[in-house]
């Protein structure tokens, strides 16, 4: 409330409020009036039947929230035992030629798991870690780098003119670390039934080809249709890729 003083007399003025209440509100208000309306002639039995009703259901939905919350946090936990280089890795001259493997960034590994393909061929074949560790973190860290290409290409922080052959030469190093996973691995396991490693390797060696082809032609699409590019930077397979499916590089 605003007061204003004059020589002659006192004068009060209201404020005009500057924000309209939400239509939710008064949608909530009519409800409220028409089921008072409808229940203030009921018989004090179906009131307390009504009430009972409304406490237990929203019983049921506090449990069903908080079985919802713990499940998601139980898949985050999950995805970042799956995602996350141990910090020993961090000040480690990681042996690679692309010079954005080379070490472990400070914020770890962060889009990768903004894919959930990646992160369900990640999980499928985490029982390299029983062989080699640091080669399955090297697999980690290069999706995570291919998929923050990926990103950047689509916001526009990387013209991808010159970001596809790092897109390309990322992909090749995934699938040359995936069908390395066979040399390290034996055919069976001895102690784990109903896992035959080789399988579950080339399956997703197929599946990561195909989540890699559905990237690449979103790629394309946006820069022949949004960014309007004359050329878009085609994969050229290196020669020693020729004639070689399933078959380590």
């Amino acid at each position: 409330m605003t007061i204003h003083l004059n020589k002659n007399c006192l004068s009060f003025s209201l404020p005009i409020p500057t924000e309209m209440v939400p239509t939710f509100i008064f949608g909530i208000l009519l409800i409220g009036a028409v089921l008072f309306y409808q229940l203030q002639h009921s018989e004090t039995v179906t009131l307390l039947a009504i009430l009972i009703v409304s406490i237990w259901g929203y019983y049921l939905w506090m449990e069903w929230k908080q079985t919802q919350e713990k499940s998601k946090k139980e898949q985050t936990s999950e995805i970042e035992k799956i995602t996350n280089i141990p910090k020993y890795y961090a000040n480690t001259s990681l042996p690679n030629q692309i010079v954005d493997l080379q070490f472990l960034p400070k914020q770890n590994t962060k889009y990768v798991k903004r894919n959930p393909l990646l992160i369900d061929i990640l999980k499928d074949i985490r029982f390299i870690t029983l062989f080699d560790k640091a080669r399955y973190y090297h697999l980690v860290l290069a999706m995570d780098r291919f998929q923050k290409t990926y990103i950047y290409m689509l916001i526009r922080r990387y013209r991808i003119q010159d970001a596809m052959p790092l897109f390309y030469d990322l992909q090749e190093l995934i699938l040359e670390y995936m069908y390395s996973f066979i040399v390290i691995t034996p055919v069976r396991l001895k102690h784990t039934y109903g896992l035959y490693p080789h399988e579950r390797i080339h399956l997703q060696i197929e599946q990561f080809q195909k989540v890699s082809k559905t990237m690449v032609d979103v790629l394309h699409n946006f820069a022949t249709i949004e960014l309007k590019l004359p050329h878009f930077p085609e994969h050229v397979p290196k020669t020693y890729q020729n004639n070689r499916k399933n078959v380590l590089p």
